[in-house]
């Protein structure tokens, strides 16, 4: 009998427990979540963004490979047996106990702890009602009381690009970072929404901007949004036109290097002497003299 690897075991226990820490950790920072706790950290948003970077891909990995080591040890019927019994069936048990007990306490929670009105409208998309709820001024740079974000932070969240274009034309500062040095563009990186992105970068956000650990918001982005990282490389270009000529001088650069390495190369391959040929060179040490 195979082995069973117990290391990998390991790994997805220490990944599931992980799980525990990243959901407990959203109580303690201005994220919508039905319990928050009166303090604040400017740690644990890092925490969670560390954490969540990693651990659902490292979840995937792991099941391809365990499906495919039952698959090929087991064969199929084996597998689909186990996978009926290990995720269909808990599945169908959480959805019918856990998943209601889940959705009512959220909603006594948000029935309790009622968003402001400024909050709800952004949430809900109803661009009309935010531009005259921002009309007045000042209203675009307030936070609300309980999760301490501003419309900004809840537009760039919610990922309409409407409602983002909405609150910035009510005066909104696109380059407006939380406690943790996050701006809008690295919220919509992180989420993944790319034409909300579009809609920052347009209105001057800097994507070179960096948060409290030097990250950049390309750098944090949760799914390989095209339009995002293109828009990025563009803005970029755009701002400094002397990056272009200098990819060009590189490539120029390179072109030469290669092409010197290749004589050099070329040059350093030994000639292959005839058996009858004399050997002019000194003897080397450990090798044999010529007969």
């Amino acid at each position: 009998m195979a082995q069973r690897r117990t290391d990998l075991d390991a790994l997805r226990s220490f990944a599931m427990l992980l799980g525990v820490a990243l959901h407990a950790s959203t109580s303690f920072f201005a994220v919508p979540w039905p319990v928050h706790d009166t303090r604040r950290s400017d740690l644990l948003p890092l925490f969670y963004a560390l954490v969540h970077g990693f651990r659902m891909p490292l979840f995937f990995l792991l099941s391809g490979y365990f499906t495919m080591l039952v698959y090929r040890r087991r064969g199929l019927k084996t597998l689909l047996e186990q996978r009926f019994t290990r995720i269909f069936l808990p599945l169908v048990i959480a959805a019918s106990t856990i998943v209601p007990l889940d959705t009512a306490l959220k909603g006594f929670a948000h029935r309790v702890i009622r968003p402001e009105p400024a909050v709800a409208e952004i949430l809900s998309g109803d661009e009309s009602a935010v531009r005259r709820r921002l009309a007045t001024e000042g209203a675009a740079g307030t936070k609300d009381a309980f999760y301490g974000r501003t419309p900004l932070g809840w537009a760039t969240m919610q990922g309409d690009p409407a409602i983002v274009a909405a609150v910035l034309d009510a005066g909104a500062d696109a380059s407006e970072h939380d406690g943790s040095g996050n701006t809008a563009l690295h919220v919509v990186a992180f989420f993944g929404h790319d034409a909300a992105g579009r809609v920052l970068l347009e209105r001057g956000a800097d994507p070179l901007a960096q948060n409290v650990v030097g990250r950049l918001p390309g750098a944090i982005m949760a799914l390989p949004a095209a339009g995002v990282i293109q828009a990025f490389v563009s803005t970029i270009l755009q701002r400094h036109e002397v990056i272009d000529s200098h990819l060009i001088e590189l490539e120029a650069i390179r072109e030469s290097q290669g092409e010197v390495a290749s004589q050099d190369a070329v040059r350093e391959v030994p000639r292959q002497r005839c058996p009858d040929e004399a050997d002019q060179s000194p003897d080397l040490p450990g090798a044999e003299p010529p007969s």
